[in-house]
């Protein structure tokens, strides 16, 4: 994994053996291609960005497996609530 890559743990639903949708956990690697993050100046108010600050995050999800096996998941999808989670993990990761 490069620098600019991190791991985000997830659940998606799957097939199991027997072609039975089970809720499976999954591990996203994300490469991070754009993080910007500006605080807030309460002293101005130009703009509310300028105000409450703001983040621009960019990311490219290259890679899905299941935890227990380490399989390759494809094709898979990000849904809105994994974007979220993704978002999250990357600004937690720039706060460290």
């Amino acid at each position: 994994m490069n620098k600019n890559e991190i791991e985000v743990h997830s659940s998606m639903v799957l097939d199991d053996a027997d072609g039975i949708e089970c809720d499976t956990d999954v591990t996203f690697t994300v490469r991070i291609d754009h993080y910007t993050c500006v605080k807030g100046d309460s002293t101005t108010w130009d703009s509310d960005a300028d105000y409450y600050g703001y983040e621009e995050i960019d990311f490219t999800v290259v890679a899905c497996h299941e935890c227990e096996t380490d399989k390759p998941v494809f094709p898979f999808v990000v849904s809105k609530k994994d974007e979220k989670k993704i978002k999250e993990a990357i600004s937690e990761y720039y706060q460290e």
